[in-house]
C-alpha cells in the first residue's frame, strides 16, 4: 500500500478548493507500477516508520488536499501542529513532491536529524533524487524494487523523475526473508534447509517452511522447464537469477 497525493477533486493539478474534497486527493491505495526510476530508502528504520506514519496521517485527514498552486500550505500547517498531520484543522494543500518533502523535514525535526531538517520542502520530482541522497537516503534502482512491491519497506519513497513521487506504507512479502545485501544466493537442493530455501519457496509460490522437500523439488523442476533451464531440481546461479527476475 502507498499514501498517494496525486490530483485535486476535479482530477486536475491546480485550482481546486483547499482540503480533500473527495477523500482521494491524498489517499491510501494499493501499490501500482508507476514506471518508477528509483526507490529512495533511508537506512534508519525509525525514520522510515516516521515517514510512513506521517504519510498515512496526512492521507486520513481530509483537510489536506492536492493543489500545485497552493503546495506550500501543507508544510505551513504542519509546522503549527508540531509535525502531526492528524492535528491540522484548517484546509491546506500539497502536491506529490512538496508533501513527501514536508514529511521528510518533519521526520528530521521529530527525530532530531540535522540533514533531514534541511531538506528543501518544495523540491520538484525532476530534481529531488540527489538532494535526498545527500540527506542520507539510498538510491535503489534494481528492477525488483521498481516493478514490484515485494521488496519494498515501509517508508520507502518511490520516484518517477519529473513525474511523480509517493510513499510506500507497508512492508513487501519478501522483506521478511531478504534484504538488498542478499543477492548472491547459495546453491540449494533437496535436503537443504534455512532462510535461502524460504526465499526460493516464496518465489515459486509453494509452502514456506524452509525445508527443500519433494514439493519444493517438483515446483523447482517445473520452474526450470518453463524458463528453459537445465531441469535438475538444483537452484544454482542461473535458476536464482531467473527467479529473482520474475519478481
Amino acid at each position: 500500500m502507498i499514501a498517494n497525493c496525486g490530483h485535486d477533486e476535479h482530477n486536475e493539478f491546480h485550482s481546486g478548493n483547499a482540503g480533500d474534497q473527495t477523500g482521494k486527493e491524498w489517499q491510501i491505495k494499493p501499490w501500482y507500477n508507476g514506471k518508477w526510476d528509483v526507490v529512495l530508502r533511508y537506512p534508519d528504520e525509525r525514520v522510515r516508520d516516521t515517514l510512513a506514519k506521517l504519510a498515512v496521517e496526512a492521507a486520513r485527514n481530509d483537510l489536506i488536499g492536492y493543489d500545485q498552486w497552493q503546495r506550500q500550505t501543507y508544510w505551513e500547517a504542519l509546522q503549527k501542529t508540531d509535525y502531526d498531520p492528524s492535528k491540522i484543522n484548517t484546509p491546506c494543500e500539497a502536491d506529490c513532491s512538496s508533501g513527501v518533502c514536508a514529511n521528510i523535514k518533519a521526520a528530521g525535526f521529530l527525530l532530531d536529524i540535522k540533514k533531514l531538517k534541511y531538506v528543501y520542502e518544495y523540491l520538484r520530482t525532476a530534481i529531488m533524487c540527489r538532494p535526498l541522497e545527500e540527506a542520507g537516503f539510498m538510491a535503489l534502482t534494481d528492477k525488483r524494487y521498481l516493478t514490484s512491491d515485494k521488496y519494498l519497506l515501509k517508508g520507502d519513497i518511490l520516484l518517477r523523475i519529473g513525474h511523480h513521487v509517493t510513499t510506500n506504507i507497508t512492508n513487501g512479502v519478501m522483506t521478511d526473508y531478504v534484504n538488498e545485501e542478499e543477492l548472491d544466493m547459495p546453491l540449494i537442493k533437496k535436503g537443504s534447509k534455512g532462510k535461502a530455501v524460504k526465499i526460493w519457496q516464496v518465489i515459486i509460490d509453494v509452502r514456506t517452511d524452509g525445508i527443500f522437500g519433494d514439493e519444493t523439488l517438483e515446483a523447482t523442476k517445473r520452474f526450470q522447464k518453463e524458463n528453459d533451464l537445465e531441469v535438475d531440481g538444483i537452484v544454482g546461479p542461473k535458476t536464482w537469477k531467473a527467479g529473482l527476475d520474475k519478481i
